[in-house]
């Protein structure tokens, strides 16, 4: 549980980072492309989280002792839904990173360049909210907290589902993307669909009075 949830931290911290430079103001090429090596790095821990899973099955397999307790489930599901999502996540900052090297549409038009900067940045620091709040939940420290985990995490998941929904006409409806933006601005929304969508469905034992509390969900 813990290589799970180191797992959805490090995909986090570097979408916190990226936010907080975003907002900051337009990002050099260079700093794109170190985002889009970390992205790459961090495809590639996925095989590694999947052999501590497995190692830990087989161990509890092994061990007499592990049966009288039942197993932490959930993991599996959650570590294919954080590979998926660090996928979707590589994507956008390859994105990011062509973006930076043509600069058509900063150039052309710089105000709506702007527009899509800031967007990406409260995007990318909401998605970042979800990573942490799912990764506290995989982790699941103990039984009095797991239910303040869940609405915690539904509670990330509505307000990316708001937020997303809110700039959607900026960043695909406004004819400004032919100049240049519009397959950034389609990744940014893949990505958070992909979020929306994997880590949703990977919650872990997610309590009905939790899910009631939170509509949309």
């Amino acid at each position: 549980s813990r290589a799970v949830t180191a797992f959805a931290k490090e995909i986090a911290a570097l979408l916190s980072v990226a936010a907080e430079a975003l907002e900051g103001g337009p990002i050099p090429g260079d700093l794109a492309a170190q985002w889009l090596e970390d992205a790459r790095r961090l495809t590639r821990h996925a095989p590694r989280v999947d052999r501590v899973l497995a190692h830990a099955e087989e161990s509890r397999r092994l061990n007499l002792r592990a049966l009288r307790h039942p197993p932490q489930g959930g993991l599996r599901s959650s570590l294919e839904a954080l590979e998926h999502t660090s996928i979707s996540v590589r994507t956008l900052f390859r994105a990011m990173h062509d973006a930076t090297q043509r600069r058509t549409g900063v150039q052309d038009d710089p105000d709506y360049a702007t527009q899509v900067r800031c967007s990406a940045a409260v995007l990318m620091a909401d998605m970042a909210r979800v990573l942490w709040a799912f990764g506290r939940c995989a982790h699941r420290r103990g039984a009095g907290t797991a239910e303040q985990q869940h609405v915690e995490l539904a509670s990330a998941l509505a307000s990316l589902r708001r937020r997303r929904d809110g700039l959607e006409d900026v960043l695909i409806g406004d004819p400004r993307i032919r100049q240049g933006l519009g397959e950034l601005n389609s990744a940014l929304l893949t990505t958070v669909d992909r979020m929306l969508l994997e880590l949703d469905a990977a919650t872990i034992t997610v309590m009905p009075a939790v899910l009631a509390a939170m509509p949309g969900l």
